[in-house]
């Protein structure tokens, strides 16, 4: 594709990135820095505003005109649930293995799908502070998840009737705490990893490892960037790829 000027091109990356942000679920930066604040989508289901990295009265299509705002309290960003309708996946109860920014990530993603998810961390000190203030003091710092997320440092109640399972533990730790959890993990539950890396000492790739420890009756999903934690989290414009050898 080649554009005419400068002006085309910022113009057709600002659409992209709306887009992206739209199809998220998420309202994108312009809502959050000021410089953009022009923007705004009204009930006809057009964008109009200000701000140049955006083409104006632009109409969106149907599927983006549902989509609902985040909005900024006491400077915490709050997440919304999209009102664009879910497929039916059934009772859907979520287990996030690992509390770090990935793992937090994961859990607003889902949380704010009103899906219900546990967080299982090591420090029950991490989970009193999370369970009271919907947030971490250590990881992604000011980013409040939503409600339905919960966090705990008890195996058994993380992994108790779970349908789907997020493995966001550090690929050099991981091999172990599988070996750790996998008794409490009901049969054929798949598995979503986002653990990136080669183990050292094996050279085993996270595909290598869970099928090592998890065995191969169960589907398996590898989720990857370009993405950074905190703009998920905070619904920023983002994209990631998911590859599986299964069709489910």
């Amino acid at each position: 594709l080649r554009l005419k000027s400068m002006a085309a091109m910022t113009r057709t990356l600002g659409m992209l990135a709306f887009g992206i942000s739209a199809v998220c679920g998420f309202q994108g930066p312009c809502s959050y820095y000021p410089p953009l604040s022009g923007l705004r989508a009204v009930a006809a289901g057009r964008v109009s505003g200000s701000s140049g990295l955006f083409l104006r009265d632009h109409a969106l299509p149907p599927a983006l005109r549902t989509r609902t705002r985040s909005m900024r309290t006491t400077g915490v960003l709050t997440l919304k649930a999209a009102r664009k309708k879910v497929v039916d996946l059934g009772q859907v109860r979520v287990a996030v293995l690992g509390g770090g920014s990935f793992g937090l990530a994961m859990a607003a993603v889902l949380g704010s799908k009103e899906f219900p998810v546990t967080m299982l961390v090591r420090k029950q000190e991490a989970a009193d502070y999370f369970n009271k203030h919907r947030m971490s003091d250590t990881y992604i710092k000011g980013v409040e998840l939503p409600p339905c997320v919960k966090a705990t440092t008890n195996v058994e109640e993380a992994l108790r009737n779970a349908t789907y399972v997020v493995h966001c533990v550090p690929v050099q730790y991981s091999r172990q705490y599988l070996r750790d959890v996998r008794r409490f993990l009901p049969e054929k539950c798949p598995i979503i990893c986002t653990s990136k890396g080669i183990e050292t000492g094996s050279l085993a790739l996270m595909q290598d490892i869970l099928l090592d420890e998890m065995g191969t009756q169960r589907n398996y999903a590898f989720l990857s960037g370009p993405s950074f934690a905190r703009e998920i989290a905070t619904g920023l414009a983002t994209a990631v790829v998911v590859a599986s050898h299964s069709d489910a």
